[in-house]
């Protein structure tokens, strides 16, 4: 699968286009919610219980969805 055609591959790819900023928890679920929408109307579903969760509002599995992806500006390993 191509870097750009997966959520966080993609949201990474926009990290480095801002410049590596230091982007809040907050601001990187921003973009992996508005990544996934992009995906979506791309014909790309590879997230579909994250999907699923952002239809339905659940704040909590969300914040641990993007927690758990290790994006090194949030959580590194």
């Amino acid at each position: 699968m191509k870097r750009e055609n997966s959520l966080r591959g993609r949201v990474v790819l926009r990290w480095e286009e801002a410049g590596k900023q230091n982007w809040s928890l907050e601001k990187t679920i921003d973009m992996c919610i508005e990544v996934e929408a992009e995906l979506q109307k791309a014909g790309f579903n590879h997230t579909p219980k994250f999907s699923s969760k952002i239809k339905g509002n659940d704040q909590r599995y969300i914040r641990n969805w993007v927690q758990g992806c290790h994006f090194k500006w949030i959580n590194p390993r």
